[in-house]
């Protein structure tokens, strides 16, 4: 988004910069003007290529309601979004509205209504299609309009995690047939609108195509899937995307375990829905199956004597239950926020879900158990035998 700020003071034009590069606009995408004659000058040699105008409504310097006069006048550009900032009184506000401002802000200016007001301006450019739409803070637009969290499909991402992964967003645009290349420790993104053809290069040779859609993830592989050598993804029309940087991911990842088990589970189902028949190197496939059949006791037994590494997730319809192991040792038990040896021993007393073992390589996640495998299955075994193999009685709402 192309916004023109016009002010006398060339303090006040710096401070509304530092507001809007804070909200997420390109600095480049922001010019000056100290009035309204150089304003026009300045979209002329633009070619009017803006959509929206931040302007001083009060100084003589300025002259704004000329200027905006003379904007009006000009054909095609009705569209370009005119914010008028001055006084509270309202003959002043009047005066705005009736010469053509689209928004009045009154000083003292408030930073949050000043983007609230270019979102809004921007959504009528992009449903009027008068230009092409560029980067800026797209995600204050879709978080408003768009009711379905990103990465939701599999019901893993809690609702706490999904809005502080897309709170302070930044956006991508990609027009048609562009490319975006990711390598491990890139910020990770997600699809907001449009689609896009995928090409993954995993380790040992393994090459991932597929198609992404609104919702879905990319480049999580870092923060708990499958790590990748490259990826790059070619837009098929017009496509939106949100993106957070690696660090703050990394911290989000701390503070919400299940963000690690919700990208695990994407890349490896997307590896093995995916995959080329003839890859020399197929991804080994883990055991899957239902806990009648194999409790769950049993099953980590095997996964300790074994020394695997992944995650064993558990359904069972009322919740999904998650444990890590790095060589056969559990390192961590979760499920809905709570973590540690207690959900463990709800895990082992279990009669019916269904399980599966993801298998993955070593990837660090949230360590919550401290205990030697073997003591916690024995503890969690004996807990089972004087229960018998009954379900465990639903935990109250409050612990929920």
């Amino acid at each position: 988004m192309r916004i023109l700020v016009v002010d006398k003071l060339a303090s006040f034009r710096r401070r509304l910069r530092g507001w809007l590069v804070e909200g997420g606009h390109s600095s480049d995408n922001v010019l000056e003007a100290s009035g309204g004659l150089p304003a026009m000058d300045l979209l002329r040699q633009e070619d009017f290529n803006v959509d929206a105008i931040i302007c001083e409504w009060e100084q003589v310097a300025v002259g704004a309601a000329d200027f905006l006069k003379q904007l009006r006048s000009v054909p095609g550009f009705a569209h370009i979004g005119f914010v008028a900032v001055g006084g509270a009184e309202p003959d002043r506000i009047a005066e705005a509205k009736a010469a053509g401002a689209t928004e009045y802000l009154a000083q003292p200016l408030d930073p949050e209504l000043l983007l609230r007001a270019l979102v809004e301006i921007e959504k009528k450019a992009i449903d009027h299609r008068k230009r092409v739409a560029s980067p800026t803070t797209r995600w204050r637009i879709l978080t408003l309009d768009q009711k379905a969290p990103a990465g939701t499909q599999d019901g893993t991402l809690t609702a706490a995690a999904e809005q502080e992964l897309r709170q302070g967003a930044r956006t991508v645009y990609l027009n048609r047939s562009e490319a975006l290349s990711l390598r491990p420790g890139d910020p990770l993104y997600w699809l907001e609108k449009g689609s896009l053809d995928v090409r993954e290069v995993r380790g040992e040779g393994v090459v991932l195509e597929y198609k992404l859609g609104p919702g879905q993830f990319l480049g999580e592989a870092p923060f708990g899937g499958c790590p990748f050598v490259s990826l790059e993804a070619r837009s098929e029309g017009e496509c939106w995307l949100s993106s957070r940087d690696a660090s703050t991911v990394d911290q989000l990842r701390a503070r919400h375990p299940v963000l690690f088990y919700s990208f695990r589970n994407l890349a490896n189902e997307r590896a093995r829905k995916f995959q080329k028949p003839d890859d020399k190197k197929p991804l080994e496939r883990g055991l899957a199956g239902e806990i009648d059949s194999l409790p769950i006791g049993d099953l980590v037994g095997i996964l300790n004597g074994a020394k695997k590494t992944g995650v064993l997730k558990i359904e069972t319809g009322d919740a999904t239950y998650f444990l890590q192991f790095t060589q056969g040792a559990l390192r961590h038990a979760e499920c809905e926020g709570e973590v540690g040896e207690d959900v463990f021993y709800r895990v082992v007393l279990l009669s019916k879900g269904r399980f599966e073992f993801m298998v993955g390589p070593a990837i660090e996640g949230p360590v919550t158990i401290a205990l030697d495998t073997r003591a916690l299955l024995i503890e969690g075994l004996r807990r089972r035998d004087q229960r018998g193999t009954r379900a465990p009685k639903p935990r109250p709402q409050s612990e929920a």
